[in-house]
């Protein structure tokens, strides 16, 4: 089970794997075969024991950019491993539901069990939605990830977890060699299959799509300048990266996630910078920022939309991410003195919507904020909304040259294929980039070194398979392969 814990971190960036070295996703087809032969025979109780084991060690090679946080200051390494414990739980529900029903059934349950768990993960205690399997495939061949396009990436670990299961099956069960066979073939051709209905469709979508020239400004301030710097320093620096953007013809230009340090409607000066220098180029801002709602005090992350003008629109932070923007009541009841490791004392409000920027004469554009790209959902309804194009601002100084930021980009990729939306991505120390609806990414600015990357996207609404059915098919498919296996009993 150890074994499949760190086959199945592997094929992501991880400590041993960074953004820049040779694809290792394809341990993702095989990483679940040893914890299969590990349940062979086990009580549920050993099932799940095992299964959270290889899940915590698993977990924990995944999540080492943990201890690059150094707000987390000597709770570093216990963060660390009790964040990897509790993560390691899913997999323990997998030990015990393929455990419980037996190998004979291992064929059906692996990917109904591992699908409908790592779906939970989305969405249970407010959600993370990390790393999921079928994101591994993202750096291979988009014969195989623009199935994503109309399954979702959901749909991806469905397959690659079924022929995990094949493999196993083929290898230890000779009696079930044939059916095993015709699973795992099954996978593999529906995966072809919809991946070259995907791209067929995303390069049709891409023809006709409105051009929009895009600068990404990326300033580079690390977590501590950011919080202690003043807010003219930031601003200068970005001008000064609005001016070579501006002369390389961009029109919309991105400032990464909390730009300025400052609550941008709540600071006059930095405001009226930001609103000269759009009129002077006569550009669109789209600046990553702190607001304050003026009728109830509270305060949110989002982008605030700025033309020579002034403010014309803002999006709100849907999705706040635990303890780092906010402390749940249910914690700060248990340790009053808990705070969050973002700057301020305030904790951050969730907008109580989710609606996309519609700037006048401009693109209907889906602000998602950090942490939000992760979450399909999210992405799909503004994507639904009527969005012609993705564009995410974040702050990744926290993980340093952590696997984090990499692992953070697989989401950014993973929207664009399952939305057919070109994805903006600014982020304040890397990896910026802009990633096309076949999920491939441009040039990406190098981490930490200040600069501007300008690129021409096509605005466009589409409405894909994957945004319009969500994650509805390939759940009904999971639970009915769940819902047969428990009528037929174990093996």
């Amino acid at each position: 089970m150890l074994l499949s814990g760190l086959l199945w971190s592997l094929s992501f960036p991880g400590w041993l794997v960074n953004g820049e070295t040779p694809w290792t996703g394809w341990l993702g087809w095989v990483a679940l075969v040893p914890a299969l032969g590990a349940l062979e025979g086990a009580t549920p109780g050993e099932g799940a024991l095992a299964g959270w084991i290889g899940g915590w060690a698993g977990w924990a090679s995944v999540l080492t950019w943990v201890l690059a946080i150094q707000e987390l200051e000597v709770f570093r390494i216990p963060a660390w491993l009790a964040f990897a414990a509790i993560l390691g739980g899913f997999w323990g529900g997998f030990g015990w539901l393929v455990a419980r029903t037996g190998a004979g059934r291992a064929l059906v349950m692996t990917p109904a069990a591992w699908t409908i768990l790592e779906w939970g993960r989305g969405w249970l205690f407010t959600g993370f939605a990390w790393v999921p399997l079928g994101s591994s495939q993202l750096e291979g061949r988009p014969e195989v990830y623009m199935a994503a396009r109309v399954i979702g990436i959901l749909g991806v670990s469905l397959m690659v977890a079924m022929m995990n299961a094949a493999i196993w099956s083929f290898w230890r069960r000779p009696p079930d060699r044939v059916r095993a066979a015709l699973v795992g073939a099954t996978a593999l051709l529906v995966c072809l299959a919809l991946g070259r209905v995907g791209m067929r469709d995303a390069e049709r979508g891409m023809q006709g799509a409105r051009p929009l020239r895009v600068g990404l400004l990326q300033g580079a301030f690390t977590e501590s300048e950011k919080w202690s710097l003043p807010a003219e320093v930031m601003v200068a620096r970005y001008e000064a990266l609005a001016r070579e953007a501006a002369r390389q013809g961009a029109t919309i230009m991105v400032w990464p996630e909390t730009a300025t340090a400052s609550v941008l409607n709540r600071d006059p000066v930095q405001l009226d910078r930001i609103v000269r220098l759009a009129r002077r180029s006569g550009s669109l801002q789209l600046v990553g920022a702190l607001e304050e709602d003026e009728m109830t005090g509270t305060l949110h992350n989002g982008i605030t939309a700025v033309t020579g003008l002034g403010p014309v629109a803002v999006y709100r932070k849907v999705h706040l991410v635990p303890f780092g923007e906010y402390v749940p009541g249910w914690f700060r009841r248990w340790a009053p003195f808990a705070r969050k490791l973002t700057a301020g004392l305030v904790d951050l409000t969730p907008a109580p919507a989710l609606l996309p920027l519609r700037i006048p004469g401009g693109p209907i554009v889906a602000g998602v904020v950090c942490y939000e790209i992760v979450f399909a959902g999210l992405v799909q309804s503004l994507a639904g909304a009527g969005a012609e194009v993705i564009v995410n601002v974040t702050n990744d100084a926290w993980y340093g040259h952590s696997p984090a930021t990499w692992q953070h980009a697989l989401g950014v990729r993973a929207r664009a294929v399952e939305t057919g939306l070109w994805v903006v991505r600014c982020a304040n120390t890397g990896a910026s980039m802009v990633v096309d609806p076949l999920g491939r990414p441009r040039r990406t600015l190098d981490l930490f070194v200040p600069g501007v990357q300008v690129e021409t996207v096509g605005a466009r609404a589409i409405s894909t398979p994957a945004v319009r059915w969500g994650a509805l098919p390939v759940l009904a498919i999971a639970f009915a392969l769940l819902a047969w296996v428990c009528r037929t009993g174990a093996a």
